[in-house]
């Protein structure tokens, strides 16, 4: 839904086939990003790679048209790339025109190409060291930063003290 700031009206709502959907980016474009866990409102999961779908199916980012309700786009789980978080995960539009994604049950972050054909460009895995195998750290957000990294490839963190 979109709500005038001024009149505290409801100025355009949608009903769809998503559900605990949030985290609306309006694209220049016109149209909407939205995450979907697609989940119900007392299920909840921790699990990285179901082998069954959820009641809804599985967690993915959509891109709507808001004139006529219609999905443009969408990313969700392969058999190649399981995706599916009960709560939360963020998604951010880059100027590549790929998406970033957060995926805080699957201890992760991704991002996806739609102009590829939906190819997954690189993804990090939070992993616990020492906390044995399967242990993933939640990745609640990622943001996109554009450096070149140079003043941080190969040198030490620093310490509390700097």
């Amino acid at each position: 839904a979109v709500i005038s700031r001024e009149s505290k009206a409801v100025i355009w709502s949608m009903v769809g086939p998503y559900l605990r959907q949030h985290d609306p980016d309006i694209l220049g474009d016109g149209t909407l990003l939205v995450f979907d866990n697609r989940t119900e409102m007392k299920q909840h999961t921790p699990v990285r790679w179901l082998e069954q779908p959820q009641a809804w199916g599985y967690s993915r980012i959509l891109r709507l048209d808001p004139a006529t309700q219609q999905v443009l786009w969408s990313f969700e789980r392969t058999t190649a790339f399981p995706f599916y978080t009960s709560i939360q995960g963020k998604q951010q539009i880059l100027d590549n025109g790929n998406i970033l994604v957060s995926d805080p049950e699957g201890g992760r972050a991704f991002e996806i190409s739609p102009a590829h054909g939906n190819r997954v460009v690189w993804e990090y895995v939070n992993t616990l060291e020492g906390k044995g195998d399967g242990v993933l750290g939640r990745v609640t957000e990622a943001t996109r930063v554009d450096i070149d990294g140079s003043e941080f490839l190969n040198k030490p963190c620093p310490g509390p003290e700097a």
